[in-house]
């Protein structure tokens, strides 16, 4: 079944290191459950100490996963996708 989704997920890492995942938009519950999972699974695995103000996480659906970017014309283009 699929329904409107807008989610939030803000990650405190360590004192310095915040991180937070967005999912917005009409997502399959299945989905959904797997980007929880994905989300958690990224933070298992990145090492906080390398983590930058510019990156932005996102998700693929193909190949299904999180991916971090810090190729700024993607970030503006969503940047601004989010203003309307």
């Amino acid at each position: 079944m699929e329904s409107d989704l807008a989610m939030d997920l803000d990650i405190s890492v360590d004192n310095r290191t915040r991180i937070k995942f967005k999912l917005k938009g009409d997502i399959p519950d299945t989905l959904k459950e797997k980007c929880v999972e994905d989300a958690f699974q990224l933070l298992r695995q990145i090492d906080s100490s390398k983590i930058k103000e510019s990156q932005v996480a996102f998700y693929q659906n193909d190949p299904g996963r999180w991916s971090i970017t810090e190729d700024m014309n993607l970030i503006r283009e969503l940047a601004q996708r989010k203003k309307g």
